[in-house]
């Protein structure tokens, strides 16, 4: 078994915001990071899968696991735990900081129709990796991601809510100076919109 790592969010935050954390702790920090946002949008004491993929190699081939959490409030700790290679920690000190998204969501209207989105485990990490510069409630979308088999990772939400979300990916791909990353938000795009209908 692996060690279990205990963990304050705070205190990958410098307080020089200048200051750049060395790269071994910024990786686990973004990784830590994810995992405390999938669990601010999950119910408190239950356990749940995430769409966070274990950051583990054992025996230099990475682990194929997807971390799932445990949520408390009282004190505000998330468990984690990979079921597979069985990598697991706890983390505080998330509360308050931009990786918590468990303020309340804008619920859904009576009679709103929602939608499940399959995404490929590559469009889903391009999502992941803009999704600071969405709306909230998109944010909150992308971290109750769940897994959906191999490879697979799948969004749910009402569908005005993925509409939202499919104009921010589309305003970002019209924004980027980056030609590759446009092309890849455009085939995103496409693709959601397709799945929306």
């Amino acid at each position: 078994m692996s060690p279990y790592m205990v963990t304050d969010l705070r205190h990958f935050e410098p307080e020089d915001p200048t200051v750049d954390l060395p790269p071994l702790a910024r990786r686990i920090r973004d990784f830590l990071g994810e995992i405390a946002r999938a669990a601010s949008v999950r119910e408190s004491g239950n356990r749940s899968a995430t769409a966070v993929r274990c950051r583990r190699s054992p025996g230099r081939k990475p682990c194929r696991g997807r971390i799932e959490v445990l949520r408390q409030d009282i004190p505000p700790v998330v468990e984690w735990q990979c079921p597979v290679c069985e990598d697991a920690g706890a983390i505080s000190g998330w509360r308050g900081t931009h990786w918590d998204l468990s303020g309340q969501p804008s619920g859904d209207p009576e009679g709103a129709w929602r939608v499940e989105l399959a995404l490929s485990q590559e469009d889903y990490e391009l999502l992941r990796d803009r999704v600071e510069l969405f709306a909230l409630e998109s944010e909150r979308i992308v971290a109750g991601a769940q897994p959906a088999g191999t490879g697979r990772v799948v969004l749910s939400d009402r569908l005005d809510a993925l509409d939202f979300l499919l104009g921010e990916v589309a305003s970002e791909a019209n924004h980027t100076d980056d030609r590759r990353l446009e092309r890849r938000l455009d085939a995103l795009v496409a693709r959601l919109e397709s799945a929306i209908g």
